[in-house]
């Protein structure tokens, strides 16, 4: 996965673990984009602290964060029951949608309308919109901010 450029955004689901492997958790769900083994190196100097999975929306980085959940959720919608089993299954971590998003503004929005915030209920996953800024100021306290996934 490349880096974002500035501008840019990227949405993805990632559901970790300690004791499920990927191998089990793609048994669960459809296959994914991207699998990894707890210990494997994730880049230099670090390793996955988890098991994981991914799906992603990774080749319209310049598309605004709505349009690019939007497909990722179409992507998902067929096995949006089999997701929200996995995402539900004890020894999961976490089962999140991550909207990374550097911008050169000094805010970032997000527009969750009701259909989308509908279909991502579905899937039984949080969703959490990650900013990243240009600041003059270094020491700004910027940080993900969840959007938790309704109680059914």
């Amino acid at each position: 996965m490349r880096k974002l450029d500035r501008g840019e955004s990227r949405v993805s689901l990632v559901v970790l673990s300690e004791t499920i492997t990927s191998d089990e958790m793609v048994a669960l769900a459809r296959p994914p984009d991207r699998a990894w083994a707890k210990g494997e190196q994730r880049r230099p100097g670090a390793l996955h602290p988890f098991h994981g999975i991914s799906y992603e929306v990774d080749d319209e980085c310049d598309r605004p964060s709505e349009e690019q959940l939007g497909r990722l959720l179409d992507r998902l919608d067929p096995a949006a029951e089999q997701i929200a089993r996995l995402a539900a299954t004890s020894g999961v971590h976490s089962a999140r949608i991550w909207i990374h998003n550097w911008t050169p503004e000094e805010e970032a929005r997000l527009v969750l309308d009701a259909g989308r915030a509908a279909r991502r209920a579905r899937h039984g996953i949080a969703l959490f919109f990650d900013a990243y800024f240009d600041c003059q100021y270094e020491d700004e306290d910027l940080g993900s901010t969840p959007v938790p996934a309704p109680v059914p």
